[in-house]
């Protein structure tokens, strides 16, 4: 087997070393657009305004590709695919052959339609360069601007916050991390940061960024004043790296179209992580991408394993707050059954349809999070007798999930 890898995210290289503890003698050749092996992208938010080298958050050291006998191609990105030949070619004109093909190359930042999205000290956040960039102008200025309440977008704002930045957020919806959050547990967090004096806009939408050449302030929708500001960072979602395949016989919508052996349709042809489509929907999440590169390898290897659909867990930690929400939060017809601790800190949510849990929102509990998570997942049946005590629910589950 001669396996071609295009990308190096977590998907491309938990797919790598799922294969070589079955077979360490088959060829893979990997190449990569990024100078540099793969690193913890996690943790690009969490330094931001902090130096560090990229050795520091890599996931394996580069002596691990040697050991594992990869032949690794970085700063070469791929401009053609030949699915026919099953042959790939890189920008310095190499052609490489395989048998087998994974297409893990991610996704790169949405950029909004914003007038002035292109002037100096407008940033998005996706790679270590990016991380880099941004310290070293960020933390020359005092107005931090954040286009995003998503989880990206409020991690960032607390990092700047604790460098004593004036932080800005403008969010498109009603509510902080709309995703993620029912409106009460949103309103709980927006009047603390509020408090702590970061300046909110929620429903509402840059209408330009002003300067010129260099950012200087931006104005909102339907509001004439112009707002001050110095640097901004935007996160407004992913788009898949897809351009390379246009045109193909590759399958391709927002995403490269995807079954649950992350086959797509073409023979011998898988995508895993950010670049993949599957059930029309793109994760963009680092454990569903390190999920996906198993199970693309064992399909590789012809073991054949499924991608199986999990609730999604998000756990941030901002503004002195511990946010943890699994599945589904904002359904129609749901019921909720909430506890809260007298001194006001901690807030449990349970969301519920045909007696099932659905979501959870827990902000500073982590305790019972991953009993949750496994009850949604296996779709345990809750009594209706128990449906409004928070407590008494996690009692049955215990009971139920342990025996």
């Amino acid at each position: 087997m001669q396996l071609v890898v295009i990308g190096n995210g977590i998907a491309a290289l938990s797919a790598i070393e799922r294969i070589r503890q079955s077979d360490q003698d088959c060829k893979i050749t990997l190449f990569s657009q990024e100078p540099y092996h793969t690193y913890n992208r996690l943790k690009l938010s969490k330094n931001i305004t902090e130096y560090y080298q990229v050795d520091d958050i890599l996931v394996k050291p580069e002596s691990w590709y040697q050991e594992k006998n990869v032949e690794c191609y970085l700063d070469t990105p791929i401009v053609h695919v030949d699915f026919s030949k099953q042959q790939v070619l890189t920008v310095e004109g190499e052609v490489f052959p395989y048998t087998h093909l994974l297409l893990a190359n991610g996704a790169s930042n949405n950029i909004p339609p914003i007038e002035g999205i292109d002037l100096e000290r407008v940033f998005a956040l996706r790679t270590y360069h990016d991380a880099q960039e941004i310290r070293v102008v960020a933390n020359n200025f005092k107005q931090i601007l954040i286009i995003g309440g998503g989880l990206l977008g409020l991690e960032l704002a607390w990092e700047f916050y604790k460098k004593d930045k004036q932080v800005s957020i403008v969010e498109l919806f009603p509510h902080l991390l709309p995703r993620q959050l029912d409106e009460d547990s949103a309103c709980y967090l927006e009047e603390l940061i509020i408090k702590q004096g970061v300046d909110l806009y929620l429903c509402q939408q840059i209408a330009s960024l002003i300067g010129e050449h260099k950012l200087a302030g931006f104005t909102l929708k339907n509001d004439s004043q112009v707002y001050p500001t110095e640097v901004a960072l935007y996160s407004t979602g992913i788009r898949p790296n897809i351009e390379l395949y246009k045109g193909s016989a590759l399958a391709i919508n927002r995403g490269v179209i995807v079954n649950q052996h992350m086959q797509t349709n073409l023979p011998n042809v898988y995508a895993a992580g950010d670049i993949s489509e599957y059930n029309g929907r793109i994760y963009g999440l680092w454990s569903v991408a390190r999920t996906q590169g198993q199970v693309a390898a064992d399909n590789i290897l012809g073991r054949t394993t499924s991608f199986v659909e999990e609730a999604v867990m998000a756990n941030i930690q901002v503004f002195d707050q511990h946010i943890i929400s699994i599945g589904t939060v904002n359904g129609e017809a749901m019921v909720t059954a909430f506890e809260r601790t007298n001194d006001l800190q901690a807030i449990k949510k349970l969301f519920f349809s045909n007696e099932q849990i659905q979501g959870a929102v827990l902000i500073n509990a982590p305790k019972e999070a991953l009993l949750i998570k496994k009850a949604i997942n296996n779709q345990v049946l809750i009594p209706r007798d128990l449906l409004d005590s928070y407590s008494s629910i996690i009692e049955y589950l215990q009971s139920y999930l342990v025996s």
